[in-house]
């Protein structure tokens, strides 16, 4: 069970799912929260890890050069925008401060606001992929 509060995020998206009968059959993406893929059993599709997420948005990626097999590479937050754009997952899930929030509302990257999931700890931001670009 993940019912503390130290796993509110997790739980509220674990809810959600259940309640849309969604479970297993949607991807789903935390670009800021690594325990929550842990939890909830789900990859990350490539993605950078969270923490670098953060550092990626902040500009200390940005002369970073080198290559990968087994993520996908982000230097700017531009770059970023267009990784979510072109391969993000079907949901993806943001709290309020999330550096990634800009390539989610902005219309071309293909995402709208599906939820705001909120609790009596915090709240979290479900945005589904309407589109591919």
């Amino acid at each position: 069970s993940y019912s503390t509060t130290n796993n509110w995020k997790e739980k509220l998206f674990s809810d959600y799912l259940e309640k849309e009968n969604k479970k297993n059959k949607i991807s789903f993406l935390f670009p800021d929260d690594m325990k929550a893929h842990w939890i909830l059993e789900e990859g990350r599709h490539s993605f950078p890890h969270s923490a670098n997420t953060k550092h990626i948005f902040l500009g200390w990626w940005k002369n970073i050069t080198f290559k990968s097999s087994h993520f996908l590479i982000a230097t700017s937050s531009e770059q970023y925008c267009r990784l979510i754009a072109s391969k993000g997952a079907d949901l993806i899930i943001v709290q309020p401060n999330s550096f990634v929030i800009p390539c989610l509302v902005d219309p071309h990257n293909g995402y709208v606001l599906q939820v705001v999931l909120e609790n009596s700890i915090g709240k979290e931001f479900v945005f589904k992929r309407i589109t591919r670009p």
